[in-house]
């Protein structure tokens, strides 16, 4: 759900707008919302101690509005409220954070050459665009890390060095992907108050370059390694908070 109620005695308002959720707001600016039409009976709302999401006419503490908001507007300006969009996914949920075994993970990404670490990367960069609560250019810069990365390897196998700017590119990609997840990543932490111990953005980056620069070497797999654990130790410190935060 999202954040807490600040004041029991005036309790703040989460709201669907445009398949989304805003807020918080309080009950009087809910009202403005209605008059203005921006939101109507079918709207869903949220505070902390509900349930779940309820539309507005059957919610007692907003339900009286309504009837307020529909004597102030003239019969000829009255129409039916329009369909309500589905409602949106839960910007996390215990499911998207499940505690990683790294160890596990590694020996998988191992064994599978490295598919199943760029998978899990891939959910866990998901994970964090639905904590900030917006999407990014993460799924963007990562599909063209892996494109470029695909069409250097052959380009190499087939022609020599003709491959080597692709992969360059690629490599390039890969730093702006992992830069995209760290800042959703942040955004998700500060917006849902997640106060963890977390390896920083600069250490993170600088183990990923060091990986790929010294990728001809065993020394460049060791930080590549480093990186990609420390990752998901930062992953797994997160979700112990999200899972009972914004579940």
């Amino acid at each position: 759900m999202p954040g807490e109620m600040t004041d029991d005695a005036n309790p703040t308002w989460w709201y669907e707008s445009g398949g989304r959720q805003a807020g918080p707001e309080t009950a009087a600016f809910l009202h403005q919302l209605l008059v203005s039409g921006r939101v109507n009976a079918a709207t869903r709302v949220w505070r902390s101690g509900m349930a779940g999401w309820a539309p507005i006419g059957e919610v007692a503490e907003l339900a009286p509005m309504l009837g307020a908001v529909a004597a102030a507007i003239p019969p000829s300006l009255q129409a039916p409220p329009p369909p309500l969009a589905p409602a949106p996914p839960a910007y996390g949920s215990a499911g998207a954070f499940e505690e990683t075994s790294v160890g596990l993970l590694i020996l998988l990404t191992i064994v599978t050459f490295g598919i199943y670490g760029l998978v899990k990367f891939y959910q866990t960069g998901k994970a964090y665009e639905r904590l900030a609560g917006r999407e990014s250019k993460f799924t963007l810069y990562f599909w063209l890390f892996i494109g470029l990365g695909f069409l250097g390897f052959f380009l190499n196998a087939a022609s020599g060095f003709v491959g080597v700017p692709v992969a360059i590119a690629a490599l390039v990609f890969q730093v702006l992907t992992l830069d995209q997840a760290l800042d959703v990543r942040e955004e998700g932490m500060r917006r849902w108050s997640i106060a963890v111990p977390v390896t920083s953005g600069s250490t993170h980056k600088t183990f990923l370059i060091l990986g790929m620069v010294l990728s001809v070497i065993l020394v460049g797999l060791v930080f590549t390694l480093i990186q990609a654990i420390k990752w998901f130790q930062d992953w797994n410190a997160i979700g112990q908070v999200a899972r009972g935060r914004v579940s």
